[in-house]
Parts: C-alpha cells; structure tokens; sequence
C-alpha cells in the first residue's frame, strides 16, 4: 500500500508539471480557376497547429513557422529545401529580407476591414459569430470568418501569438490589429477571390482539437537543416 500511494504521489506531482500542448489540424479547399492562361486544378491542404503558453507552431506541407515568445525569437522552415531563418521578435522584415524584396512587397501589403456580423451559425458543436473581411490589396477578397468562444484554450494568446506570421504573409499592421479585434477563434473561413474578371472560392476549416503531449523536437529545427541568413521570393511563396 506504501509503494503504491508513493506512485501515486510522484504521477501526480509528474502530471503537474507535464502539461498538454492544444494540437489543432485545419483543411484548406481552394476550388479550380483561370489565371494567366492557366487552369489551376482544384487543390487540399493540410495544415497543423501546436501552441502552448510561450510557444507556437503552424506547420503546411512546404513550410513551418515556429514563434518562440520566451526566447522571442521566431523561425521560418522551407521543408521542401530543408533551409531555415531565424530572426528576433518582435519581427522586422528588413531582417530576413534584401531590400530589394522588402522595397516590391512594401506596396504590396494586405490591407482591409473587419466587421461583426448579427450573424450565427453552429459550426459541428461550436457556436459561432460572424465576421465580414473586406480585403482590397493587393487583390480582391470576400471573407467570412466564423468564430466562437467555446474551446477548451486561450484563443486570445494563440491569436496573438500568430500575429507574427501574419506579418511574415506581408499582412499590414492596421489589418492584423483588426483581426485582433476578433472575439474569438475562427473555426471557418469562406473566401471568394475576385481576379481578372472572374472568381473562385477556398474554405479553411478546423477539422480537429485536441490536448496532447508534443512529440520531442516539435518547436525545433529538424536535424540536418541548413541555416540561412535571409529568406527569398521563394521561400516567401512556398507553403
């Protein structure tokens, strides 16, 4: 009976300290369009989320991004050329980037507007309020976002703490604390790109939530891995 209520004793003091990080897995459908003379087929991606209090990951097929808030540091990963950068938070483009490309995107920056909608929807067993997104550079947009407060984490830190890859994506700083302003986490995003005259639809939908302990290395640069000290236009477009 003493060993056993001493195991208990140490699993419970082990459980205290060993948290679970929240693992969130999205899909993103983008329908088939026209564009430069081209039929772009349509497309599926998988994209993976794991976050804990000082740390983020938000991974595709071609790119992971890691942000590092205790050591405020964050890191770009092209998986497909196994090449990273690292640079200091809070970002600054002209870190990682010549100026040559921080001079073409500069005008090129993601601008737009959020409103609240009177809108409500029950997105699998989240409820859920909508969000209009007017996007106007440097193409076209319509977005709805559907957010809702009942998950089981911090939305308002995981929401923060991607505030620097939507810099990464050339995001302006008026547009991302509009974002901010969301109440909630977005569950759904519905999308219509307005481009040459015609247009197409992509959806990015949360698929899956859960707590779960983080397989090691998961907020670190995988072995073999080559350091750069910039990222390029392709590294910026890969994803």
């Amino acid at each position: 009976m003493k060993k056993r209520g001493l195991f208990i004793f140490i699993f419970l003091i082990i459980t205290v300290f060993i948290r679970p990080d929240v693992f969130i897995q999205e899909k993103t459908h983008t329908d088939s369009y026209y564009y430069g003379g081209t039929v772009e087929p349509a497309s599926d991606t998988a994209i993976e989320i794991w976050f804990n209090e000082n740390q983020l990951v938000y991974s595709t097929p071609g790119r992971t991004v890691i942000v590092d808030q205790e050591n405020k540091q964050m890191t770009i990963i092209n998986r497909r050329e196994k090449t990273y950068v690292q640079t200091s938070l809070p970002l600054e483009m002209k870190n990682i980037l010549s100026a040559e490309i921080v001079g073409m995107l500069q005008p090129r920056q993601v601008s737009g507007d959020v409103k609240k909608t009177a809108e409500t929807k029950i997105i699998e067993n989240w409820n859920c309020r909508g969000y209009e997104v007017q996007v106007d550079q440097p193409y076209a947009l319509e977005i709805k976002h559907w957010a809702t407060n009942n998950v089981s984490f911090n939305w308002s830190q995981l929401n923060k703490m991607f505030s620097p890859i939507r810099q990464l994506g050339n995001y302006s700083k008026p547009y991302i604390d509009k974002l901010l302003q969301i109440d909630g986490f977005v569950v759904l995003s519905e999308i219509t790109v307005f481009l040459q005259g015609s247009s197409f639809a992509s959806e990015t939908r949360v698929v899956g939530i859960s707590k779960k302990q983080s397989s090691p290395g998961i907020y670190s640069v995988p072995n073999g891995f080559k350091k750069k000290d910039q990222l390029s236009i392709q590294d910026l477009r890969n994803r």
